[in-house]
């Protein structure tokens, strides 16, 4: 029979159901409701969508406890906004867009445009932020490639999946909300969008929460996933003379109210009945969408059908 060597192993720390069941355990907070929790939030999309003006709406609701998306901030608190790729001018002319003429800067927002890499002191400066922080909520690391270390000897997707690691560390400590933003890459429209975020699922992996911001053929879609999140799928509209961002329903919702559009503005500007083909062609919508919208619109009051398939709008 062989010795085990002392200190060769440790005892488990376990916990049996029911008394796991009988503890008291808060449960994991909500930042913004329905969207960010707290935990670690992957936040990806395309170069130039508007992830840093949505992250920056984000942190200004935060900061002053103002909704957001019409979704409520549970708790307004210190947010810490890390935005690596901008100037001092740039914040200056994003945040003075989204509060407008009349809007006070919150006192509890704290920006800044530079930050170590996390392994050569950026975790430590993070930390010691949060810890001075009265009420810290949130964190938005914009974007993650600035300070994400490197370990040349580990594999792709163990590496992704460390670099994370000190901020999933720290959200989990002092259970606030960890935004890092990264950027997306092209996928075939049969994939699922969560793989699209650029890098191995290492990242996605290690986060608690992954959302994506994309632009569809209709607009701008927020897709989200997450373990303390339902997944959502939510059609956005921003507006650039505001610097805002609008929850517009749902984007199936959205594309069906366009097509629609589409073809009452095609069968007007015909002047005459016309068939669905001559609909698709003049709408840009194809054949089989307009056959199935027809009938809704007819049902609808919005069109009319004459003789031999031939429709027309409905007049006052």
């Amino acid at each position: 029979m062989s010795k085990r060597r002392a200190g060769s192993y440790c005892m488990l720390e376990v916990i049996s159901a029911r008394d796991l069941l009988a503890k008291k355990i808060a449960s994991v907070p909500m930042i913004i409701d329905d969207i960010i929790p707290a935990g670690l939030t992957v936040f990806a999309g395309k170069p130039k969508i508007g992830k840093s003006w949505f992250a920056l709406n984000a942190a200004l609701a935060v900061a002053s406890g103002e909704r957001f998306l019409d979704r409520q901030v549970e708790e307004g608190g210190d947010v810490l906004y890390l935005a690596l790729e901008d100037t001092q001018a740039r914040l200056q002319s994003r945040v003075r867009t989204i509060l407008g003429e009349q809007g006070d800067a919150p006192d509890t927002l704290a920006l800044a445009t530079g930050c170590p890499a996390l392994d050569k002191g950026g975790d430590r400066a993070i930390r010691s932020w949060i810890r001075k922080a009265d009420r810290p909520r949130l964190v938005v690391v914009d974007v993650l490639q600035k300070i994400k270390g490197e370990d040349k000897k580990a594999r792709a997707y163990e590496n992704d999946y460390m670099v994370l690691e000190p901020l999933k560390d720290m959200a989990d400590e002092f259970a606030i909300a960890v935004v890092a933003i990264t950027h997306t890459r092209k996928l075939d429209a049969d994939h699922d969008p969560f793989d699209a975020v650029s890098a191995t699922t290492g990242l996605t992996g290690a986060a608690d929460h992954v959302v994506i911001l994309d632009r569809g053929p209709d607009g701008l879609v927020l897709y989200g996933r997450g373990r303390d999140v339902n997944e959502f799928n939510l059609a956005l509209a921003f507006d650039g003379k505001t610097g805002r961002f609008e929850d517009v329903g749902d984007p199936e919702d959205r594309a069906r109210s366009d097509s629609r559009k589409r073809i009452l503005d095609a069968m007007v500007a015909a002047r005459k009945p016309i068939g669905p083909g001559e609909i698709a062609a003049a709408s840009d919508v194809s054949a089989e969408v307009v056959r199935q919208h027809l009938p809704r619109m007819m049902q609808a009051g919005e069109v009319e059908r004459l003789g031999r398939g031939q429709y027309q709008p409905v007049t006052a």
